[in-house]
C-alpha cells in the first residue's frame, strides 16, 4: 500500500471509530452495578489510572467507582469491577493478559481474573509492629507476572506472590508516598518514585533478589509522579511537578542524568515509553507531548494535546495512546498520524449540589473536586443523558438553584463566583465575584424576585435576580449574634422559607460551635438565633409548611428545630459520621439525610416521630446533596464518588 493510500485508510477507519462511538456515547452514564434501590446514575465518577491489556483489545480505567473495562476498538463499556470500598489509585495488567491488579485508598490489593472480571484475591496491606493499614497508591506486575509490587503511602513497598497472595518482601528506606512503581524489562530491578514532602523528590532503585536498595536517583526540583523504563531498559524516565514541571531521562545502570527535557507549561502526571522505544510520552493537567528519547526533541503535537492526560498508555501494539484523568474524557491517538480516534466521555467530578427542576423534567448538578471539572450540568431525569454542560467557573462550583418559574439556574462556587444561566439554552446572563466568601448555597425566593448566598464577612446577602450583576442588586445584607475575633463564623447555607417571609441562614465557627440565625425577608431584622450545644452546620432545610429547620453538621446528627421559637425539637441519630446534607420530602412526611466519608449513607425518617424508615447504601463517598423529586417518589443523591443516584422511593412515601 502506498503512502497516500495508507493515509487514505487511516482517515477512514479514524472516521468509522468516531461515528461508531459518536451513537455509543449518547447513552452517557452507565447503569452498570447499580446499588439495591437505585434506578439510575449521573456520571461515571473520576478516574485515577488507565491501562491496556497486553492483547490491546481492552481498556481499563479505575477511579472512584471501580474499574471500568471498555472495548479499547469501540469505546463500549464492557464491564465495572467493584470489590474495593474507596477510590482506585492505580492498575496493571500482567503481562500475560490473565489477571489484572488494582490498588486503593481502601487499603488493599485486588487480583481480578482479567478475561471474566471475577476478584481472585484480595490483599491487605498492613505493618507490624502495629499492623496499621496504608493507602495503596501504585501497583506494578513483575514482567514473568508472577509477583506483585504495591506501594503505600507509608514510604513502603511489599512484594506479593501473585499465585499464593503471600506477602514476600517489603522494601523501604527513606521513603514517604510511593505513587508510581515500575520493575525493569529483565525483572532484575524495581523502580519507586517517591511523592515526598520532606524535599527528596528522588526516584528509588531496589533489586528485587535482595530486597536491597542500590541507587538513589536526585536531580529533580519537585514531586515526581510518574516512572517508565524504556523496553530494552536501559534508560528510565520520570516526570515531576510544581516548579520543576520537567522529564528526565536516567541510565538505569549508573543513576546518572541523560536529557532533562525541556520545561512543560504544566505539571508532568505521567511519563511511557512505546513499545518499540522509539516514542516517549509525557502528559500533564492540560497537555500531552511525544519526544524522540534519543535526542530530546518533541516531535509535532498531537490533535488536542492541550487538553488533561494525567495518565496516558500505550497499547502494546503501538499503534494507539490513551490519555485522560479525573473527570476529563479518554482520548485515544493513533500514534503515526496524530489524530484523535475515539473518545471515552462520562467521568464527572464531585457534584456538590444536585436539584430538580420544578417540573421534574431535568437535574442540575453543580461539580468540583477534581480535574478542573469546574462546571453545571443539566440531565434529563428520564434518561440519564447529560444535556449541557454549563462552563465559566474557575474553582469549584459548591451550589446550584433552579427558579421557580425553571427559566434560570444560579450557581455559586468556592471563590464567591455567582452565576445566572438561562436554563434553555445554557448562555450565561450574568455573574458576579463575591470577594471573600465561598457561596456554598443559593436559593431563589418562592416568587423568584430575590435570591440569598453567603456573603463575605459573616453575612448573609440578598440580591435582586432581575438587576444583579457586575456588582449591582444587592439589596440587604443580613448579619447574625455570633462573632469571634480569631474564628470567623461562616455560612454554609441560606434559604428563604416557603412562604418567603423569612431567611434561615446555618453554618459556625469550624470545630467549634454551629448555628441557625433567622430573619424577617422584608425589614432584614434578625428574629431568632439558635446556637446551642451543637457543631458546626454544614447544611439544612426548611420543611414545607416552613415551621421546622432540620439541620446536619460535624456531630454526626440531624437536629429539628422549631422555627418560631428556636427550640430542639429532636435530635436523629444514625449516621456515625458527619451530616453533610439535609432534605424535606414535597410533603413533609419524610427526611433524608446524606452521611459523609465515614458513613457514605443515605438515611430516610419519618419526620414527625424521627424514627428511620431505610437506609440506602451504594455511594463510595461521603453524599453530598440529596434532594426529592417534586412527585416525592424520587430521591436524588450526589456524592464525592463523582456521581448521582436517583432512587425509587416510592413505596416509603406511601407509608
Amino acid at each position: 500500500m502506498n503512502k497516500w493510500k495508507h493515509e487514505i485508510y487511516w482517515a477512514v477507519a479514524c472516521a468509522l471509530a468516531l461515528s461508531v462511538f459518536a451513537a455509543y456515547a449518547q447513552t452517557q452514564g452507565s447503569q452498570m452495578n447499580l446499588p439495591d434501590g437505585a434506578k439510575m446514575r449521573l456520571g461515571k465518577g473520576y478516574i485515577q489510572q488507565i491501562a491496556y491489556s497486553p492483547d490491546s483489545r481492552s481498556l481499563a480505567a479505575g477511579g472512584s467507582l471501580g474499574i471500568w473495562i471498555y472495548d479499547a476498538g469501540t469505546g463500549a463499556e464492557t464491564a465495572l469491577l467493584q470489590a474495593h470500598t474507596a477510590p482506585v489509585m492505580s492498575i496493571a495488567y500482567s503481562s500475560d493478559g490473565k489477571t489484572l491488579a488494582s490498588g486503593s485508598i481502601d487499603t488493599t490489593v485486588c487480583v481480578w481474573d482479567a478475561q471474566t472480571g471475577a476478584l481472585l484475591k484480595t490483599l491487605k496491606v498492613k505493618t507490624p509492629p502495629d499492623y496499621s493499614p496504608a493507602r495503596v497508591f501504585s501497583v506494578a506486575y513483575s514482567p514473568d507476572s508472577k509477583t506483585l509490587a504495591s506501594g503505600s503511602d507509608n514510604g513502603k513497598v511489599r512484594v506479593w506472590n501473585v499465585e499464593t497472595g503471600e506477602q514476600t518482601q517489603t522494601l523501604e528506606g527513606g521513603m514517604s508516598r510511593i505513587v508510581a512503581i515500575a520493575y525493569s524489562p529483565d525483572g532484575k530491578t524495581l523502580a519507586c518514585a517517591d511523592f515526598s514532602f520532606n524535599g527528596e523528590n528522588a526516584v528509588y532503585l531496589y533489586d528485587v533478589e535482595t530486597g536491597e536498595q542500590i541507587r538513589t536517583l536526585r536531580d529533580h526540583m519537585d514531586m515526581i509522579y510518574s516512572i517508565a523504563y524504556s523496553p530494552d531498559g536501559k534508560t528510565l524516565a520520570s516526570g515531576s511537578s510544581g516548579a520543576d514541571k520537567t522529564v528526565r531521562i536516567w541510565d538505569a545502570e549508573t543513576g546518572t542524568v541523560l536529557k532533562r527535557l525541556a520545561k512543560n507549561e504544566d505539571w508532568i502526571k505521567s511519563v511511557a515509553y512505546s513499545p518499540d522505544g522509539k516514542y516517549l510520552a509525557s502528559g500533564g493537567l492540560n497537555e500531552l507531548r511525544l519526544w524522540n528519547p534519543i535526542s530530546g526533541v518533541p516531535l509535532p503535537p498531537f490533535e488536542e494535546r492541550r487538553s488533561s492526560t494525567e495518565k496516558i498508555a500505550f497499547s502494546p501494539d503501538g499503534h494507539f495512546i490513551a490519555g485522560g484523568g479525573d473527570a476529563d474524557p479518554i482520548r485515544i491517538w493513533n500514534v503515526k498520524f496524530g489524530a484523535i480516534v475515539r473518545r471515552i466521555d462520562g467521568f464527572t467530578a464531585m457534584p456538590n449540589s444536585a436539584v430538580f427542576s420544578p417540573d421534574g423534567k431535568t437535574i442540575v448538578s453543580a461539580h468540583g473536586n477534581s480535574g478542573g471539572d469546574y462546571v453545571v450540568r443539566i440531565w434529563d431525569a428520564e434518561t440519564g443523558k447529560a444535556i449541557q454542560t454549563l462552563t465559566g467557573h474557575s474553582p469549584n462550583v459548591l451550589s446550584a438553584a433552579i427558579s421557580p418559574d425553571g427559566s434560570r439556574i444560579l450557581s455559586g462556587d468556592a471563590d464567591g463566583g455567582i452565576r445566572v444561566w438561562d436554563a434553555a439554552n445554557g448562555r450565561a446572563l450574568q455573574s458576579f465575584e463575591e470577594k471573600t466568601a465561598r457561596i456554598s448555597s443559593v436559593a431563589y425566593s418562592p416568587s423568584g424576585e430575590t435570591f440569598v448566598s453567603p456573603g463575605p464577612d459573616e453575612t448573609v446577602r440578598v440580591w435582586d435576580a432581575a438587576s444583579f450583576g457586575g456588582g449591582a442588586g444587592l439589596l440587604k445584607t443580613l448579619k447574625g449574634d455570633i462573632t469571634d475575633v480569631d474564628y470567623p463564623f461562616k455560612y454554609t447555607f441560606a434559604a428563604y422559607s416557603p412562604d418567603g417571609t423569612t431567611i434561615a441562614g446555618a453554618g459556625g465557627i469550624p470545630v467549634i460551635k454551629g448555628a441557625v440565625h433567622i430573619w424577617d425577608a422584608v425589614t432584614g431584622a434578625l428574629i431568632q438565633s439558635i446556637h446551642k450545644d451543637v457543631g458546626y452546620i454544614s447544611c439544612a432545610a426548611f420543611s414545607p409548611d416552613g415551621k421546622t429547620l432540620a439541620s446536619g453538621g460535624f456531630d454526626d446528627e440531624v437536629h429539628i428545630w422549631d422555627v418560631e421559637t428556636g427550640a430542639r425539637l429532636k435530635t436523629l441519630k444514625g449516621h456515625i459520621s458527619s451530616v453533610r446534607s439535609v432534605a424535606y420530602s414535597p410533603d413533609g412526611k419524610t427526611l433524608a439525610s446524606g452521611g459523609g466519608w465515614g458513613d457514605r449513607t443515605i438515611r430516610i425518617w419519618d419526620a414527625a416521630s424521627g424514627e428511620p424508615l431505610k437506609t440506602l447504601e451504594g455511594h463510595r463517598s461521603g453524599v453530598s446533596s440529596v434532594a426529592f423529586s417534586p412527585d416525592g417518589k424520587t430521591l436524588l443523591s450526589g456524592s464525592a464518588d463523582g456521581t448521582a443516584l436517583l432512587w425509587d422511593i416510592a413505596d416509603i412515601e406511601s407509608r
